[in-house]
């Protein structure tokens, strides 16, 4: 494994092996086995594989968040030792934002950028994408891997894609869970105990609607779900269901096909958030 910390070294590196299809995904550290399933994604799918470690300060509207943030590179570093990676690029800070380096993209996100994550993180898609947008063009990727746990930033990174015609595909992968359902964070070390040991809340609510999303409708299903939160000490941010095709909250299931479910909720001072697909699927495009 090749380990290059500017963006310099990374594009001679890569110069050199221009006739390899890269397969990029993008961290901000503390690595975990939902990372491995994209690098192992990438490893299957493309020649050469490509990780990045960056805590992107500018996606963080909480300033005490990005200081708890968990930091790991030498653990990293050994993970990525026994995974599919052939190139870790681990920048500081300076080297991303170097002097107007890394301009927030102009894309127009629509109600993206209002409603559920970006409501309750204002500004943090703009730091997401300012990130992304410079890492894609020192990496020039073919294709990007991201995990559907994060099922927004995906949505808000493919329209910037598709507004900024960059040539990388971004491919959805599957959400990797801990044995009782709680998808895997690197947020996850933080959580105390006590909210440790009912943390399949949010997975066990999910899945109860998918199993009776058929038969009941939606404003039950929304009902049920703040009804279980509210008899727990968990706090509950939003749970809605969406058009996954669109990402516009819907209220009745009517002519929509692909539907998902997205949550967010508090374990004490931790944010989690999940989702997963009532019917249809997520695609691509």
């Amino acid at each position: 494994m090749h380990f290059l910390r500017t963006e310099q070294g990374v594009k001679d590196h890569l110069a050199k092996i221009k006739e390899k299809k890269i397969g990029f995904v993008p961290t901000m550290g503390a690595l975990h086995e939902g990372h491995r399933s994209l690098i192992e994604m990438a490893a299957n799918q493309d020649n050469y594989t490509v990780v990045s470690i960056f805590v992107n300060p500018t996606q963080f509207n909480d300033p005490a968040d990005l200081e708890k943030y968990p930091r790991t590179l030498a653990a990293d570093i050994e993970f990525l030792k026994n995974s599919h990676c052939d190139l870790l690029f681990c920048p500081d800070e300076n080297e991303i934002y170097k002097t107007g380096e890394a301009p927030v993209p102009e894309i127009n996100l629509g109600h993206l950028d209002r409603t559920l994550e970006a409501e309750f993180r204002p500004g943090h898609f703009k730091g997401v994408m300012q990130v992304v947008a410079r890492l894609l063009k020192i990496v020039k990727p073919h294709d990007l891997y991201m995990g559907q746990k994060d099922l927004q930033q995906f949505v808000v990174l493919r329209t910037m894609i598709e507004q900024l015609h960059i040539s990388t595909n971004i491919i959805p992968c599957p959400i990797i869970r801990e044995e009782n359902g709680l998808a895997k964070s690197s947020r996850n070390r933080r959580i105390g105990e006590a909210f440790l040991r009912n943390s399949d809340i949010l997975y066990r609510s999910l899945v109860h609607c998918r199993d009776y999303f058929q038969k009941s409708e939606i404003d039950y299903l929304r009902s049920y779900v703040q009804s279980v939160f509210r008899s727990s000490d968990f706090q509950l941010e939003y749970f809605e269901f969406l058009d996954a095709d669109t990402f516009e909250v819907i209220n009745r299931k009517g002519k929509v096909n692909n539907i998902i479910a997205v949550i967010a909720a508090w374990a004490g001072d931790v944010r989690l958030i999940d989702n997963m697909i009532m019917s249809g699927e997520l695609s691509s495009h």
